[in-house]
């Protein structure tokens, strides 16, 4: 026994799909045929169907964006270090850097820093210049996410890296 896909239409908009054996019921000859993609909330005008148009994203969602990128951090060179090292989860390691900025302002101290699973021993120097590279790169961001809020409407690629740093 074969099935119909049919959809109820409502001032122009679909208002209920429904499967059934051919033949449909009484109930539903009016009813228009349908494909699998139609769905409740799509547009018709007699002869077309058009999906809903995409929400526009939220603000909330744009935030989230900005947590993400934060938690999972970038790389800087180090003046006179071998290799790039990891800043990740920024904002609760920002709290982190800030502390410890004053512990190595003297210049004295070593600091070791691990970061993805690697221990980084930086001088004074080299650890407040991580400091202000990823200070930098959390208000980089944070700015970012201000401007991508202010447009109107969101975009619908906000997420898309060109509009990050």
């Amino acid at each position: 026994m074969s099935t119909i896909r049919k959809a109820q239409v409502t001032g122009g908009t679909v208002s209920n799909v429904g499967e059934f054996r051919d033949p449909p019921p009484a109930w539903a000859s009016d009813w228009v045929d349908v494909d699998d993609t139609v769905g409740v909330g799509w547009a018709y005008d007699g002869s077309t169907f058009t999906a809903p148009a995409e929400p526009a994203p939220t603000e909330a969602q744009v935030r989230a964006e900005l947590a993400r990128r934060m938690e999972a951090g970038k790389e800087f060179s180090v003046t006179g270090y071998g290799q790039n090292v990891l800043v990740e989860g920024t904002q609760a390691i920002l709290l982190d850097l800030i502390f410890r900025k004053d512990q190595v302002t003297s210049g004295a101290l070593t600091v070791t820093w691990t970061s993805n699973g690697i221990a980084h021993t930086l001088t004074a120097a080299q650890y407040l210049e991580l400091y202000t590279k990823a200070l930098t790169y959390g208000e980089q961001l944070r700015a970012a996410m201000h401007a991508i809020i202010a447009l109107d409407p969101i975009p619908s690629d906000f997420a898309d890296d060109t509009r990050w740093p």
